[in-house]
């Protein structure tokens, strides 16, 4: 997990004290990027059955042309090890200060067996280094997070982007409602489930949730809808409206507070009036409290006054 303080000492390679004799000495260590690619390229040798290894603190080790044909020939195959480095809050470290001189290997075309490869030097070992092509980096980022303005170019345009909106088709498969293929399809069946459907509290969880995203969508963006992770722990639950009061209470009001601080009466068009009182002049509210609602039937009745009128079935 990248952080503001991360550097690249920690990702690629630092000195570190260490005791000998008694005696703090400092040493070079690799960090978990250069460790995953020593790993990856060994074992891309070792797929192509050729005896070199790269091993810690030495050189990447040179290889003959027809060593190289054979590793290039085993990449066209696409029969080869993969390894995944992911990082969660990628946008959220200082991207030069962590990649370094490394940011230009991270291109396909200038990886180690491409067509334009480039190896470096390494500061502080003073070996020579390469990212193996057989090593894919998934970098995750909240686009909810105001830091993803600042995400460096240079990262960004190396990298392909792919939106993880909330989806209602995992929520509606995991939780054992019904099976379905598509994100189209889940939000179909959430519009059809009439007033009986409700009933079921695993579907009135997440008819409520896909309702309360579509306002937020129109009030705020569409980048702050809530996830659907949050309510993937009814599927164990053996309380389920406990499970879900405290979903309800604890994560998402929460957040919504967080989202609408300094508008009132945004919070309360996406809560209702069953969980938020706003005051006549819409400048201050006070949340109904999780005791209030110490009879089950009245919660359930709440969660379903966010419910459009006309998709209740009434």
């Amino acid at each position: 997990t990248f952080h503001p303080t991360y550097a690249y000492e920690e990702f690629v390679e630092g000195l570190r004290p260490c005791t000998e004799n008694g005696q703090i000495a400092y040493k070079v260590e690799e960090g978990v990027f250069k460790r995953i690619c020593r790993e990856a390229f060994n074992e891309l040798l070792a797929q192509a059955e050729i005896d070199k290894r790269w091993e810690e603190g030495r050189d990447l080790p040179e290889l003959d042309e027809g060593e190289r044909r054979i590793v290039k020939e085993l990449l066209k195959s696409g029969n080869y090890p993969k390894f995944y480095l992911i990082i969660d809050e990628i946008n959220r470290g200082d991207i030069s200060r962590i990649f370094g001189e490394l940011i230009t290997l991270l291109e396909a075309d200038k990886r180690l067996f491409a067509e334009n490869e480039i190896t470096v030097t390494l500061p502080y070992s003073k070996t020579k280094f390469g990212v193996p092509p057989n090593l894919y980096i998934i970098g995750t980022m909240n686009t909810a997070d105001r830091s993803i303005a600042l995400i460096d170019i240079a990262l960004s345009r190396r990298f392909g982007f792919i939106e993880l909106m909330p989806s209602y088709k995992v929520l509606i498969n995991e939780l054992g409602i019904d099976n379905v293929e598509t994100e189209k399809q889940a939000i179909d069946k959430i519009k059809g489930w009439n007033e009986n459907d409700l009933n079921d509290i695993k579907k009135l969880a997440v008819k409520v949730l896909y309702c309360i995203n579509e306002r937020i969508r129109e009030l705020y963006d569409r980048d702050h809808q809530i996830g659907h992770s949050y309510f993937l722990k009814l599927k164990d639950s053996e309380n389920i409206v406990e499970t879900l009061k405290n979903i309800w209470y604890h994560e998402i009001i929460p957040l919504l507070q967080e989202y609408f601080y300094d508008s009132p009466k945004k919070l309360k068009e996406v809560l209702g009036d069953k969980f938020v009182i706003v005051d006549k002049n819409e400048t201050t509210y006070e949340f109904k409290q999780m005791e209030e609602f110490d009879d089950d039937n009245k919660f359930i009745e709440a969660l379903k006054s966010l419910i459009p009128r006309g998709e209740q079935g009434g």
